[in-house]
């Protein structure tokens, strides 16, 4: 599986294939961050955010992860992700 990510302070973002099988990696992977660091995963504070996938793999997955959902265009950090910027 490939993940790519960014990554700030407490704030991550990562971007994968939408699958059953990524989405049980994505679990596993921050449960070993829980285990490794002491530190918890605010899944409510968590949010999926989908692109091209169905509604109802989009509650699955936000029900199986215990998180909301969002949708793009979105700020992170200050920034917009997601959206057409106009230069004048």
């Amino acid at each position: 599986m490939v993940i790519s990510h960014l990554q700030y302070a407490d704030d991550i973002i990562c971007i994968w294939k939408a699958t059953v099988g990524n989405l049980w990696t994505l679990k596993a992977i921050l449960q070993g961050f829980e285990a490794a660091s002491g530190l918890k995963v605010n899944f409510l504070k968590s949010c999926l955010i989908w692109i091209n996938v169905s509604r109802e793999f989009m509650e699955m997955a936000c029900e199986f992860l215990g998180c909301g959902e969002s949708n793009l265009p979105l700020k992170y950090l200050g920034h917009p992700i997601g959206q057409t910027i106009k230069v004048l």
